[in-house]
C-alpha cells in the first residue's frame, strides 16, 4: 500500500505533529508499505531518504504571524503532484486548511483519512471570544471536509466531541511513545549546571505559542519561589513567546533551552525532573505527557483538553489553569513518593505504543477496496522519482 502523508503547519521545531508523522511512516515501513511525505519548505525538493521514505518538500510562504510556519496553497500543484503519484491513502494531518483533499481523493481513486490535531471549536473560540459563533463554524467546517470523507481519526475523547455533536463517527485511536528512549536510565553527563542547581526539577517541553499556556507556568513558578527555595523550572522548546517569556522570568530560576533535537537529551531532562507541565487547554493528545510518563515522571496538566484523559492514579494531577493552582499541583507531587511515582506512570505509558498505533490505522486502511485500472497505475511510478 502506497500512502501519502501530508500537513501544513509542521516545521523543524514543531513537535507533536512531526513526531507523530515521523513515527507511524516508521511503523509503516518497518511492516511493508510505501510512504510518501509532503511538506512546505523554503525551497523545493524531492529526494528518498536512508528509510526509504520518499520526502517531497514544496516550495510555500510563510505566514506572517504563524510563527514561522508556510503554507501549501497552490492546489493545481498538488493535484498534479497526487495523480503522478496514485496514492492508496492520503494521510491528511491538517484538517484546517488542506480541508479540500477528501473530494479529491475520491475523484483519483483514494481514500483520505483525516487527523483531528487540533479542536477547532476550542481554536475559533480563543480567537473569537465567542462560543456559539465558534462552535457554528467549525460545524460547518466538519461539514465540509465529511462531504469528501467521513474517516476522521481523533487519539482522544475530547477530539471526538465536536466530530460526534454533528453526526460524524471518527475513528479512536491512541498516540505511542518510544519505551527504548524515554524508558532508559541512560543519563547526558554535564547537563545540569545549566540549570539554577536547585533540589527540584521541573520541567515545560513544548512550542512556546498562546495555545500552550506557557506563560501560566512561569507565574506558577513565582508563587513556588515565594514559598520555598529548593525548586528549579528548565524550559525545552521555541516559539513566539520565548522573549516574552525570558523577560517575564527575569528573577526566577528558569533556564530556557530552546529547541532541542536530540531526544536523549529530553528523556534525560525528563528523568531528572520530579514533575512536567502541560497546560494547554486544547490539546486533543498530549505527546509530551505521554513521553513524561514513559520517563517515570508525573505531569501536571490542564482539566479541559485531552491531555488528562492519559493520566491514571498516581500519574500527575489535571488542574485549573491559575497559577495558585498550578503551584498547588507541584506542591502536591512534590509529596508524593517518587519511587511509587515512577511505577505508576511507566506502567500507564506502556499501555501506549507506535506498533499498536500504526496497526489500527492501516487496518482501517486495508478495509478500503481498490479498483484494478489504479492498482495498473501504480505499476507505473517509479518510487523515488521526482516531481
Amino acid at each position: 500500500m502506497l500512502i501519502v502523508q501530508i500537513a501544513n503547519l509542521v516545521h523543524q521545531t514543531s513537535g507533536g505533529i512531526s513526531r507523530t508523522m515521523t513515527e507511524l511512516r516508521n511503523e509503516y515501513r518497518a511492516l511493508g508499505h510505501q510512504v510518501v511525505v509532503i511538506t512546505p519548505s523554503d525551497q523545493f525538493a524531492d529526494h528518498t531518504d536512508e528509510n526509504g521514505v520518499r520526502r517531497i518538500q514544496l516550495k510555500a510562504p510563510k505566514v506572517l504571524g504563524w510563527g514561522g510556519y508556510r503554507l501549501i496553497w497552490r492546489r493545481r500543484q498538488l493535484k498534479k503532484l497526487f495523480i503522478q503519484i496514485v496514492p492508496d491513502v492520503i494521510e491528511n494531518h491538517d484538517q484546517t486548511t488542506l480541508w479540500w483533499l477528501g473530494d479529491f481523493a475520491q475523484k483519483i481513486g483514494a481514500q483520505s483519512f483525516v487527523f483531528s490535531h487540533e479542536s477547532l471549536s476550542h481554536l475559533l473560540t480563543s480567537h473569537l471570544k465567542n462560543s456559539w459563533l465558534a462552535n457554528r463554524l467549525a460545524d460547518n467546517h466538519h461539514k465540509r471536509i465529511a462531504h469528501g470523507t467521513q474517516n476522521f481519526l481523533c487519539a482522544s475523547h475530547f477530539a471526538a466531541l465536536e466530530l460526534e455533536r454533528i453526526g460524524i463517527k471518527p475513528i479512536k485511536i491512541s498516540l505511542g511513545v518510544d519505551h527504548t528512549q524515554f524508558g532508559s536510565n541512560q543519563e547526558i553527563q554535564n547537563l545540569t549546571h545549566q540549570f539554577h542547581g536547585r533540589n527540584h526539577t521541573v520541567a515545560l517541553v513544548g512550542r512556546l505559542s498562546p495555545e500552550k499556556n506557557p506563560q501560566l507556568a512561569i507565574e506558577a513558578m513565582r508563587k513556588m519561589c515565594e514559598l520555598r527555595g529548593d525548586i528549579q523550572l528548565v524550559v525545552i522548546g521555541d516559539g513566539p513567546l520565548r522573549q516574552k517569556l525570558s523577560q517575564q522570568s527575569l528573577g526566577l530560576p528558569i533556564t530556557f533551552l530552546g529547541h532541542i533535537a536530540d531526544r536523549e537529551i529530553i528523556a534525560s531532562i525528563l528523568r531528572k525532573s520530579f514533575c512536567t507541565l502541560n497546560l494547554g487547554d486544547r490539546e486533543t493528545f498530549s505527546l509530551s505527557t505521554l513521553e513524561s510518563l514513559a520517563s517515570g515522571t508525573p505531569a501536571i496538566v490542564a482539566k479541559s483538553g485531552a491531555s488528562r484523559e492519559i493520566l491514571a492514579s498516581g500519574c500527575g494531577v489535571a488542574t485549573s489553569l491559575t497559577p495558585i493552582c498550578i503551584a498547588d499541583a507541584i506542591e502536591t507531587l512534590l509529596l508524593q513518593d517518587q519511587n511509587m511515582a515512577q511505577i505508576c506512570c511507566q506502567e500507564r505509558a506502556r499501555q501506549f505504543t507506535w506498533e499498536k498505533t500504526a496497526t489500527t490505522l492501516l487496518q482501517s486502511y486495508q478495509n478500503v477496496e481498490f479498483d484494478d485500472h489504479k492498482k495498473v497505475l501504480h505499476d507505473t511510478f517509479t518510487f523515488g522519482q521526482v516531481a
